[in-house]
């Protein structure tokens, strides 16, 4: 039995991690496009650079709220049938911020974005475990663990690149086409497509999520709190006469000309 198990250890293809690692890069050069563009997003798109930069705010705020949800998911569907779901949402995101014509619509595209990142994280686990066993799977999950950490500068680079010299748009036109290679590269993947009914608290969920998201919102909004002119040192005016008389209000006031 020993034997029949390293000997099907052996025969474990790395397709499945590669198809897997591919994933994990298609969320790291989203972002890099996001970071590296947004000067170039906020113009054409006629809004703000704090408008894209709250939106790359919010994709992490989602994956934050929602990625205990999407693990449950994973157990609940099985990994292969979320993957594929994921690869087909990650798809439908890229192409509303290829034609995204105002902010909403790229806000709308990079929440669509975080909930399908928040469920590929978890289910890339999940398949690992599907494909490899023993020493082979430690040595998938450290490639896993390490393809986002390897695919970052490529990432900047790239997104840069075509940033600068064609447009943005273009880029995540093509990571559009990529969601769709890869939902067809999931014929690659083997796993349970069902599992046993998994209990969901609705009420902790909802409540978990929005805490999040409340407080994500809230930091990144922090420079809007209140009202600076509040705060700002009264300059009242004092009267001539005091002023030649050598008084000075102890609180920055100018004297009346």
């Amino acid at each position: 039995m020993r034997a029949a198990a390293l000997e099907a250890e052996a025969r474990a293809s790395w397709t499945p991690l590669v198809v897997i690692a591919l994933a994990q890069l298609l969320l790291v050069f989203n972002l890099a496009t996001l970071k590296v563009s947004v000067d170039a997003i906020a113009e054409s798109l006629g809004t703000s650079a704090s408008a894209v930069k709250t939106a790359i705010v919010l994709h992490f705020l989602v994956v934050a709220a929602v990625i205990m949800l999407g693990a449950r998911m994973t157990e609940r569907f099985g990994g292969r049938r979320v993957f594929r779901a994921t690869a087909a949402t990650m798809g439908v995101a890229m192409m509303l911020m290829a034609f995204a014509r105002d902010a909403g619509t790229m806000i709308l595209a990079q929440t669509i974005a975080g909930l399908a990142s928040a469920a590929l994280i978890p289910t890339s686990v999940m398949m690992i475990s599907d494909h490899y066993s023993g020493s082979q799977q430690s040595r998938a999950l450290g490639w896993l663990g390490g393809v986002q950490a390897i695919g970052i500068v490529p990432a900047f680079l790239v997104a840069g690149y075509l940033a600068a010299s064609v447009q943005w748009r273009v880029t995540f036109a093509l990571l559009a086409a990529f969601s769709a290679a890869l939902f067809v590269s999931t014929v690659r993947l083997r796993g349970a497509d069902a599992r046993a009914t998994i209990d969901v608290d609705a009420v902790g969920f909802v409540l978990a999520a929005s805490a999040m998201l409340l407080i994500g919102v809230g930091a990144d909004r922090v420079a809007y709190w209140g009202d600076p002119r509040r705060r700002a040192p009264s300059r009242r005016r004092i009267p001539s006469a005091t002023c030649r008389a050598g008084f000075r209000s102890s609180r920055g006031s100018r004297c009346r000309t």
